[in-house]
């Protein structure tokens, strides 16, 4: 790897990395989705996005970001594809991910557009044993509304979840909506909320001084 010399401080470091990252998973994408990967990094194809395409994202809001990356430069989960089966890497079937454990989610019998994904966690070995599994669900109710379930479950046979792990759910403004904790014998935690596309959430999964954030975006 040939090194140029220059002097960069801190955030111009970071500022270089943010865009390597976001180069290489644009080409993931193409990879993956062919022409169609435009529709996940913009919302206005036929505009003038090829002319603002690096402007500065800090500022821009979790639900309006059209390059789908928050501002520390990590991917925001697009649930609102679902729907349309598309979904990011890491997110797979639950029964991939629970083996044959069925998620205890509620049943709406009467609503019949919904999908249910999740999402390995892993704090390290030093921490916990096992990884747990963070469920997502969403159901569309009406164009207008979408119900939304985020639940967090042991995985390889454990009975119950590490006591102190907290569930957090927080808005793109970086403000504590919902807290869920789990106690000495807790083998479910659940946050319920709904939205319409084009808001954003927040989800932290933390024990004791460590935590995993995922922004979503409906």
């Amino acid at each position: 790897m040939v090194t140029e010399r220059k002097n960069y401080n801190q955030d111009e470091w970071s500022k270089v990395l943010q865009s390597v990252e976001k180069a290489q998973k644009l080409q993931d994408d193409r990879i993956k989705f062919g022409l169609d990967h435009v529709n996940l990094y913009v919302e206005d194809v036929e505009g003038n996005w090829l002319e603002t395409w690096d402007e500065d994202e800090d500022n821009v809001p979790l639900e309006a970001n059209n390059l789908k990356t928050n501002k520390d430069g990590q991917p925001i989960v697009q649930v609102g594809q679902w729907f349309h089966q598309v979904f990011e890497a890491g997110w797979h079937a639950v029964e991939e991910v629970l083996g044959t454990q069925e998620p205890e989610l509620a049943l709406f019998s009467f609503r019949s557009v919904e999908v249910q994904r999740a999402k390995l966690i892993n704090f390290g070995t030093q921490l916990l044993a096992h990884p747990i599994a963070l469920i997502v669900k969403i159901t569309e109710e009406n164009k207008h509304k979408i119900n939304i379930i985020l639940q967090i479950q042991p995985t390889d046979n454990a009975t119950y979840l590490p006591e102190g792990l907290q569930l957090i759910l927080v808005s793109p403004s970086g403000e504590f909506l919902h807290t869920e904790q789990a106690g000495d014998a807790t083998n479910l935690l659940e946050v319920g909320l709904d939205g319409k596309q084009g808001e954003g959430f927040r989800v932290q999964v933390a024990l004791n001084d460590f935590s995993v954030t995922e922004d979503f975006v409906i």
